[in-house]
C-alpha cells in the first residue's frame, strides 16, 4: 500500500493544478454571465454531486471500536 503514496499525492496536486488553471477563469467567466452568485451555486452544486458520488462508490467499513493505541 505504501508504495502507492507518492502516486496519491500527485493525483491530488494534479487536481488542485486542474482546479485552479480551469476554475478560475471559467468562474470568472461564469460571474460575468450570470452574476457572482453563479459560480457560488456551481460550486455548491458539484460538491453535493462529488458527495453523493463519494457515498455511492466507495465501500462502506465500520468504525474501529477502539484505538490501535489501546490495543
Amino acid at each position: 500500500m505504501t508504495e502507492k503514496v507518492g502516486t496519491a499525492i500527485a493525483a491530488v496536486a494534479s487536481g488542485f493544478t486542474v482546479a485552479t488553471l480551469l476554475g478560475v477563469p471559467l468562474g470568472a467567466m461564469l460571474g460575468q454571465a450570470a452574476g457572482w452568485r453563479a459560480p457560488l451555486l456551481a460550486l455548491t452544486v458539484l460538491a453535493l454531486l462529488a458527495t453523493v458520488l463519494l457515498a455511492v462508490v466507495l465501500p462502506s467499513a465500520r468504525a474501529a471500536t477502539r484505538s490501535a493505541a489501546l490495543r
